[in-house]
């Protein structure tokens, strides 16, 4: 077998020295400054750096997503074609859905730290006119607060049971 040689975020900025003003940072992660007039010059070298380096073991997705679905998609029928499959764990886990363009309607910062997001998101499936809107909460998300307008969103189901109602929400991922 082959050993993949870690990816060094601060070698990449290392390599571009000459054209930062400032930098700083660790193996996985780095911020860095530079003069406008270098922007080029400095995409250009991160590109031939990441050419050089980048193996495509170092681009594995964040999230893996078992499905693209549409919000119109999501109510109780599928969530209860879901649990099915139950119980979930380390090796059967929840599937992962995945939604492009999905517009954020709402959004506000909970918890008593503030680390968590709590949405609303609406989405129109491609040919359809009308929106789905569906409430979703993204936990430890706070520090992305506030998110753009419209977002890709990859998400698990959840049953929401609130005074004899049952509905389903995203757990965002």
């Amino acid at each position: 077998a082959r050993s993949i040689p870690e990816f060094n975020v601060f070698d990449a900025l290392q390599f571009c020295d000459d054209l930062l003003g400032r930098y700083g940072g660790h193996r996985a992660a780095g911020g860095f400054s530079f003069e406008a007039n270098k922007l080029r010059q400095v995409k250009a070298r991160l590109k031939d750096f990441a050419c050089k380096h980048l193996e495509l073991e170092h681009l594995k997705p964040l999230v893996t997503v078992d499905v693209e679905a549409n919000l119109s998609d999501v109510d109780l029928e599928l969530y209860s074609q879901i649990d099915r499959i139950h119980p979930c764990g380390i090796e059967n886990s929840d599937p992962v859905l995945w939604t492009a363009n999905a517009k954020v309607v709402e959004q506000k910062v909970i918890g008593k730290t503030s680390s968590h997001l709590k949405l609303t998101l609406a989405h129109a499936a491609p040919g359809e006119t009308e929106q789905t809107v569906i409430k979703a909460i993204a936990w430890r998300w706070g520090t992305y607060y506030p998110l753009p307008k419209e977002l890709d969103i990859a998400y698990k189901l959840r049953l929401n049971e609130w005074k004899g109602q049952r509905n389903v929400e995203l757990e965002l991922v």
